[in-house]
């Protein structure tokens, strides 16, 4: 097995754990429907990062900052950044309320930082966002994936990375543009 796939694979594993160690979907679950999602839900991931989507019929500032206590009381928790982009409307950006937590964990060989992307929204807006997942991975074979973890393992530790391109650039350069290497990403970007 190639090293970036065993990384994925070795992150998804220590995600799964995080999971269940702070029953995070049963916490979630009573705001409204909890979808774990992103490169966790992918088999993509290069980083400690998970992404969860919860579907609420009337999202509200009180119900957030309700949830915001819940996960500011897991242990770990260091940090917690609010975004409503439902007063913003960022072009682009989901017509929803963020969570952006980080938190250290001890997975045995040290601290681990970790982060959770939590997403609340409408069911629609939740639908729309999943949707694109789906398509995802229907198009998304052991060949593309490959592919992706090549190149996105090397960029998410770059500084460019969540801001100049996001994963969904790779995963298009990959699936729609055929590229399949760090020097093909470079050349699809540049011409972008």
């Amino acid at each position: 097995m190639k090293d970036h796939v065993k990384q994925a694979d070795l992150l998804k594993k220590e995600a799964g754990q995080l999971l269940v160690e702070l029953n995070l979907a049963e916490l979630l679950n009573k705001y409204g429907q909890v979808h774990i999602t992103g490169s966790y839900e992918y088999d993509l991931m290069t980083r400690r990062d998970i992404d969860i989507c919860v579907e609420v019929v009337n999202p509200s500032i009180e119900l957030l900052f309700s949830m915001g206590k819940d996960l500011a009381l897991l242990p770990g928790v260091g940090s917690m950044y609010y975004r409503n982009e439902l007063e913003l409307q960022t072009p682009g950006n989901p017509r929803a309320m963020f969570w952006c937590v980080g938190m250290q964990r001890h997975d045995g060989h040290g601290m681990q930082k970790w982060n959770l992307d939590i997403l609340v929204s409408s069911p629609e807006e939740v639908e729309r966002i999943l949707a694109k997942g789906v398509e995802l991975l229907r198009k998304l074979d052991r060949t593309r994936r490959e592919r992706v973890l090549k190149i996105k393992g090397p960029l998410s530790a770059t500084g460019d990375y969540g801001k100049a391109y996001k994963s969904t650039d790779i995963y298009e350069a990959v699936i729609e543009g055929g590229v399949e290497n760090l020097a093909g990403w470079k050349a699809w970007w540049r011409e972008k």
